[in-house]
């Protein structure tokens, strides 16, 4: 069997030298060598490129680093990580993000990558945090009423019902990530949808539906010190509203039959 990296985790940091739990990555690591991780320092003003620099340094194999030198954003650090990614890593054939907090845990990754492997077209799993019997889902109240408020809303932009589309928690096959992540994201907060506008603009609306899987997780802990505040969430709305005006005419286009489409 042939010791190659399957899959790459972007892992967005942004000043979490005191957040970053490196032994569970490579916890992980040690028993996962066929899971690979790219460490994207987003312009922190603390020890965090350090300390995924030394994490490199241990497992030159498995872990890699990208080095904003000026804030850029999750979404762009995740679109330049999965572009380092394609770029040197051929091989590998699933990409995804993570987010640094480990609010959802490592080990959720095996059951996203079982969803793209078990035979089924399935291009993208998607991490939802579904409070149901048998897992340990743990959200203040007023968190889980802003998620559900918030994906309603992504649903009418996207005229598609989605649970969860903010789960820091995805994986792509490679191909749609080659061109889904191609160009800058327009949003800043809600690039999450804006990642689903544009495989619904690539893909149409039917096949959409069939090649992205909410997958329900095990587990989920809301981890104090979130950078998510009101403003921004006033500004995820603003960009809400911004993806609907961009992406509508491409959406309205989009054929059923998954003929590709494009954006500017």
């Amino acid at each position: 069997m042939k010791n190659e990296l399957q899959a790459w985790i972007i892992v967005p940091c942004f000043n979490e030298e005191k957040r970053l739990d490196i032994g569970a990555f490579q916890e992980y690591i040690f028993s996962h060598k066929e899971v690979g991780f790219c460490f994207v320092d987003d312009g922190s003003h603390d020890g965090t490129y350090g300390i995924i620099r030394k994490a490199a340094s241990c497992f030159p194999k498995q872990v890699t680093t990208k080095r904003l030198l000026q804030n850029s954003g999750k979404g762009e650090a995740i679109r330049t990580g999965i572009n380092h990614v394609l770029a040197t890593q051929k091989a590998s054939r699933y990409l995804g993000y993570w987010d640094a907090d480990l609010a959802t845990p490592l080990e959720e990754i095996d059951s996203l990558l079982d969803t793209l492997k078990d035979g089924r077209p399935y291009l993208v799993a998607s991490g939802s945090r579904i409070t149901r019997m048998g897992a340990s889902i743990q959200r203040t109240f007023l968190r889980y009423a802003d998620g559900k408020l918030f994906s309603f809303l992504a649903s009418v932009v996207l005229g598609l019902r989605f649970r969860d589309t903010q789960c820091g928690a995805k994986l792509f096959e490679r191909t749609l990530a080659e061109r889904v992540f191609q160009k800058p994201f327009l949003s800043s907060w809600a690039f999450d949808v804006e990642i689903f506008a544009r495989i619904r603009s690539l893909y149409g609306k039917e096949n959409t539906r069939k090649i992205v899987c909410e997958v329900p997780l095990h587990s989920w802990k809301e981890v104090p010190g979130s950078k998510i505040t009101f403003s921004s969430q006033l500004l995820m709305l603003f960009d809400l509203l911004r993806i609907s005006l961009h992406y509508r005419p491409f959406l309205r286009k989009a054929r059923k039959t998954g003929v590709p489409g494009s954006w500017s």
